[in-house]
Formats: C-alpha cells, sequence, structure tokens
C-alpha cells in the first residue's frame, strides 16, 4: 500500500495495533480515527511527508513505533503521544510484532476487490476476526490500492453482524507489496 486512504478503519474501537509495512509513503487524515483503544502503531521509514490531522483521534495510551528522525517521530512529539524507536530490521520483518508473515491470506472469500482503469482495489472484508491481515493478493491478483472505509463500521452494504464485528477489530497488519 502506498497510500491509507482517509476513514479506513475510523470508528474501530477495538482496535489495539496497527502495522504498516514499508513501502507505504502517505496516511490520510482520520485514517484510525475514534480507534479509542489504540494502543501500538508500527509506522515505517518510507512515510516521508508529514504526518498531518487527527490521525489517531483520542487514544490517549497511544505509542507509535518508527525509525528515529522520521516523520512518525515528528507526528508523535508534535501532537503528544509516546515515541519508540524500532530498529530497522524488526521494522522490515515485524515477525516479534505480527508472529505471522503477511504474504497471502487463505480466505480469499472474505475480500470483496474491484479493478479500475488496471488498478486492483480492495474495498470490501466480510469477514469476522479480531485480528487481520490485509493481503497484498488477492486469487492471484495484486492488490494495488485499499479503498476507504475498508474495515470501518461506516463502510456501505454490511450487514448488522458485519457491522457489529468492526468494533471486535483488536490488530490489523497490512502486507508489505501493496
Amino acid at each position: 500500500v502506498k497510500i491509507i486512504p482517509a476513514e479506513v478503519l475510523e470508528g474501530c474501537d477495538s482496535l489495539e495495533t496497527v502495522v504498516i509495512q514499508e513501502g507505504t509513503t502517505e496516511i490520510g487524515r482520520t485514517a484510525f480515527s475514534n480507534c479509542h483503544n489504540l494502543k501500538h502503531v508500527y509506522l515505517p521509514a518510507s512515510i516521508k511527508k508529514e504526518i498531518q490531522g487527527d490521525l489517531f483521534g483520542e487514544s490517549p495510551e497511544l505509542i507509535i513505533h518508527g525509525p528515529s528522525a522520521s516523520a512518525a517521530e515528528t507526528f508523535a512529539k508534535k501532537n503528544g503521544f509516546r515515541f519508540e524507536v524500532t530498529v530497522p530490521q524488526s521494522q522490515a520483518n515485524l515477525k516479534e510484532v505480527t508472529d505471522k508473515k503477511c504474504k497471502t491470506n487463505p480466505e480469499d472469500k472474505l475480500w470483496l476487490v474491484k479493478t479500475v482503469k488496471e488498478k486492483t482495489i480492495l474495498h470490501t472484508y466480510k469477514g469476522t476476526k479480531a485480528e487481520i491481515e490485509i493481503p497484498n493478493t488477492i486469487k492471484g491478483k495484486s492488490i494495488s490500492t485499499i479503498g476507504e472505509f475498508l474495515l470501518s463500521a461506516y463502510a456501505d452494504n454490511l450487514t448488522p453482524e458485519q457491522i457489529s464485528n468492526r468494533k471486535s477489530i483488536r490488530k490489523v497488519t497490512i502486507a508489505e507489496g501493496i
């Protein structure tokens, strides 16, 4: 994922951990707003642009993890969040954070994609897991973009059960290479 759109996980109140892989360059305003239980966000060195907006809302226990002298550190200090330096190897590998590899997702049927102008956009998650790995491929197609409201409780066309399950998401890992 090069750009994480605004409001992609807004309102996931049970979300506790977000791991963004190396290669992401920008995060949209309010992408994780109103995720009041967010405790850890791992940001890569590839985010060079100044992080702006009410990205994390009010998350009193939030610790932002990232490289020293990075956009992540600048954002954390500017907005009063605790910051912890991660070493580049652990940021790239993330084994100690995710305990899993994030290359493919065997549950392709839980993800809906659409193709627009030769871009494969991941736009809806139909599953009910509390810990989600956003895959980099679905049914052999490389995902190039994450759609707005992908995991948001405010996404269109969700059943009442799916809306309810959005409130139980605790951890999201975005696969490398999207």
